[in-house]
């Protein structure tokens, strides 16, 4: 019989907590009532949340790529309920990140600044410095105060909870550090820093009380790095700019897989550890014209990896066709270990579809605002159906979500019904009432411009849209 999770036998930590001490009080009587052998309670198991920043999904083996990129993601896969129509819920780290911390869409949790420096390739670093404090360079939305995080319900729940990142997106002037006793930016530093620096936090932890672990790794965002023994030069003088930037961003892919692949043994999880590992969005190669993930709600952007392991309730490679998008990753582990919390969230709990029952159709959606209008893109994901409106060309673009996963065939005018049911959802959530993000305004100087360049958001000819 399949062990049965801890976390569903139990109302809370509350309860081993006051175990525990009756245990210690009547240690005495309990040993004569039960023998020489000792009474003990099972404590709920780690929680890991592994989110690989700028993770296109079809560059995974796990989702069908030709070449094997992330060998040790594969077999996660065939031990985890892997989720084959996973969506973003914006095409940028802020945002998305966001909506996984508080289980709300961006329109909800208001975080639609970051740090985003534009220009042209060529200008001065003072007029860069210039542009991006009129536009998101130096102005940081954090993360309204009103809303439970994700660290917090586990915090409040007794975990000692642990978290680390390098994407300057994540800064703790923004609040995604609120819940978390650990918790640390190191921007720039690579999948193996972030390791070392858990496991440091993993030989001093309380053997006592079960951890939530937090990483987000930055490795696959721009500049690509070129990974030994994993990148491949596609040579020859006809070599394009674009396919080295391919092969470039593939070797990160295996060289964050190779760590991963050393994390539980290096943090002492077991194998009731549940690990999820998700995308906050993926990266653009031409497939649009463009590169990077600039503004737009395109497939290549917008479709991301999300697998997790719950052991005893999982089972082994099961696949699941079903929409879910980011914002139902915090309502799924709150229900799965019970995380008191009476906030309204946009997000549902997955765990019926872990246990292979059916889930209520409902719209999904994505958003992403232009950094110096007021306009925005919308996207609304509703079965088969992916609808973009574009605000400051009042235009939309449909697509079968099924049939072309990518965006590549607008069939806008085949389906003019389709498109007016879709607009008038996206026009519900247009008027949705934000709450009161907090606007966090951070000089960061040059060099923090030249760092912002070098992940892309710097700007030039080519990638500006």
């Amino acid at each position: 019989m399949a062990h049965q999770p801890q976390f569903q036998r139990s109302a809370g930590l509350l309860c081993i907590w006051l175990s525990t001490l009756l245990s210690t009080l009547l240690g005495s009587l309990l040993v004569g009532a039960c023998g020489s052998e000792e009474v003990t309670e099972e404590l709920p198991p780690d929680v890991a949340i592994i989110l690989i920043d700028t993770l296109r999904k079809d560059f995974l083996d796990l989702y069908g790529a030709e070449r094997e990129t992330a060998p040790y993601l594969l077999r996660l896969g065939e031990s985890s309920a892997v989720f084959d129509r996973a969506y973003s819920t914006s095409s940028w780290t802020a945002p998305a990140t966001a909506s996984v911390m508080t289980g709300l869409y961006p329109q909800r949790h208001g975080v639609v600044l970051g740090f985003n420096a534009y220009g042209k390739e060529g200008e001065d670093a003072a007029e860069v410095a210039e542009g991006a404090q009129e536009l998101e360079g130096s102005m940081l939305s954090k993360l309204p105060d009103a809303i439970t995080t994700i660290g917090e319900l586990f915090q409040f729940s007794g975990y000692q909870t642990f978290g680390v990142a390098s994407n300057v997106n994540l800064a703790g002037e923004r609040g995604f550090h609120r819940g978390f006793g650990r918790f640390e930016t190191s921007v720039q530093a690579d999948a193996t820093v972030l390791r070392d620096k858990m496991a440091e936090w993993a030989a001093a932890r309380r053997p006592d009380r079960p951890a939530l672990w937090y990483l987000h790794l930055n490795d696959v965002h721009k500049p690509y790095d070129g990974r030994d023994p994993w990148y491949q030069d596609p040579g020859g003088e006809k070599r394009k700019k674009n396919q080295d930037a391919i092969a470039r961003y593939t070797s990160e892919i295996s060289y964050v897989d190779s760590v991963l692949e050393t994390l539980g043994t290096t943090l002492g999880w077991t194998d009731e550890t549940v690990i999820l590992v998700i995308a906050d969005h993926g990266e653009e190669f031409r497939d649009h014209r463009g590169s990077g993930h600039r503004f737009k709600l395109y497939g290549e952007l917008m479709n991301v990896p999300m697998m997790i392991r719950v052991p005893g309730l999982t089972d082994a490679g099961l696949r699941i066709d079903h929409p879910v998008s980011l914002v139902d990753v915090l309502p799924t582990l709150q229900d799965l270990f019970d995380l008191d919390d009476s906030s309204e969230r946009d997000g549902v709990s997955l765990a019926p579809l872990l246990r292979k029952e059916t889930l209520a159709p409902r719209p999904l959606f994505a958003h992403r605002r232009k950094p110096d209008t007021e306009g925005a893109i919308w996207a609304v994901i509703d079965d088969r159906w992916k609808l973009l409106y574009f605000e400051d060309r009042d235009r939309s673009e449909l697509f079968d979500a099924l049939d072309d996963p990518l965006d590549k065939r607008s069939v806008t005018s085949a389906h003019p019904g389709v498109v007016e049911r879709l607009r008038a959802l996206i026009e519900g959530a247009r008027q949705t009432e934000p709450m009161e993000a907090e606007v966090h305004i951070m000089d960061g100087g040059e060099a923090m411009l030249e760092h912002l360049r070098e992940m892309g958001y710097g700007g030039n000819g080519e990638e500006d849209d």
